[in-house]
């Protein structure tokens, strides 16, 4: 996606696309997550990114930065 500012130049874009991650359906709080957020008040729009909101909160609290992580490991092994 390209956004361009009032001067017809281009402008950064803050906010990231929102990814779907498959390992979530695995972990056992998700479908509770899930579930809690759909019975949230409003419309399809806005309990969508309201589900959005909940699994980006959920998602850092529970896998946290995996490409931290990753380069930990990684770092861990090269030194073994």
């Amino acid at each position: 996606m390209v956004e361009f500012n009032d001067n017809n130049q281009l402008a950064p874009i803050t906010t990231r696309t929102f990814r779907f991650e498959i390992d979530w359906t695995q972990h056992e709080g998700f479908v509770n997550l899930v579930k809690n957020t759909q019975r949230e008040e409003g419309d399809l729009i806005n309990r969508l990114n309201s589900m959005t909101m909940n699994l980006k909160e959920w998602n850092r609290s529970i896998f946290g930065n995996i490409f931290q992580r990753k380069e930990r490991v990684l770092t861990r092994l090269a030194g073994v």
